[in-house]
């Protein structure tokens, strides 16, 4: 049985913010680890991902009926997109510090929640006092090249996982990818510790775990 969970997530995806919020909510009663992996698009691959504009329209829309029923009152960051290799790399340095899970909300909460830039210097001070870190060491953390390399070579790893979008769970043999994947997560995590699990087979309308 695997003791751990592997999360491929980005501060630039709603749909990371969302399960990373939720599965937050469970983190201290999972028997399982949770390892957390940043990714991001290539630069210059942002704006093709924009350009399919019915896309964006539906994303939107069901972002934001999924955090109205979460209860969170979201607000879309102006720009969208930012410098994502500084603060996925700041990420990096406050994982090392055993704060990655409080810097990931509060870059969260400030991108989603308060639609501020998270590439922004005064922004970025913000998440450090949010999240309990010095501002100076965290700002200097996005440029020095030890944490860019772990950076990237995450990045690499996941390729070789076959991860190809976000948010995205690996445990034991098995992958599950997006937010709404993460009840089928937890009902195999469940499973696997001994606990009953709903028999969907009875009714396939009820939650899976």
């Amino acid at each position: 049985m695997a003791d751990k969970v592997q999360i491929y997530f980005s501060f630039r995806s709603p749909y990371s913010w969302l399960a990373l919020y939720r599965i937050n909510l469970l983190r201290e009663t999972l028997p399982v680890k949770l390892e957390l992996t940043p990714i991001f698009p290539p630069r210059g691959k942002e704006k093709f991902m924009l350009s399919d504009q019915k896309k964006v329209k539906y994303i939107v829309k069901d972002v934001d009926r999924i955090a109205t029923a979460y209860g969170l009152d979201m607000k879309w960051p102006e720009p969208f997109d930012t410098d994502w290799l500084a603060v996925h790399s700041a990420y990096i340095y406050a994982a090392e510090q055993g704060k990655g899970i409080p810097f990931c909300l509060a870059v969260y909460q400030a991108r989603f929640i308060e639609g501020k830039d998270v590439g922004d210097e005064l922004v970025m001070r913000e998440i450090s006092l949010a999240c309990g870190l010095d501002a100076d060491t965290l700002i200097e953390a996005q440029t020095k090249r030890q944490y860019k390399r772990t950076l990237l070579q995450g990045m690499a790893s996941a390729g070789d996982k076959g991860v190809f979008g976000v948010p995205y769970f690996l445990y034991g043999d098995s992958a599950y990818w997006g937010n709404d994947r993460l009840e089928w997560l937890l009902r195999e995590i469940n499973g696997n510790s001994g606990l009953v699990v709903p028999d969907l087979s009875s009714d396939p309308l009820i939650r899976p775990y």
